[in-house]
């Protein structure tokens, strides 16, 4: 009963805050002067990345013997 009770709340907010295009209850505002716009900061500079550690080059793999001769 919990569950309905909000979700009926929630569709009546939902419903009473769209706006009707063309409703009745529209109130014209005067559209304010346009702010001029400020050009945007300076980005801070960004510093390099640190050096990547080294990697250090795999060990050589193992060799492999070949196989010795089968048995006749």
């Amino acid at each position: 009963m919990r569950f309905f009770t909000f979700t009926t709340f929630l569709l009546l907010v939902l419903i009473s805050t769209t706006p009707v295009p063309g409703g009745h209850h529209k109130k014209h505002y005067p559209k304010p002067p346009a702010h001029e716009v400020k050009p945007a900061p300076p980005a801070h500079e960004v510093k390099p990345a640190p050096p990547a550690h080294e990697v250090k080059p795999a060990p050589p793999a193992h060799e492999v013997k070949p196989a010795p001769p089968a048995h006749e």
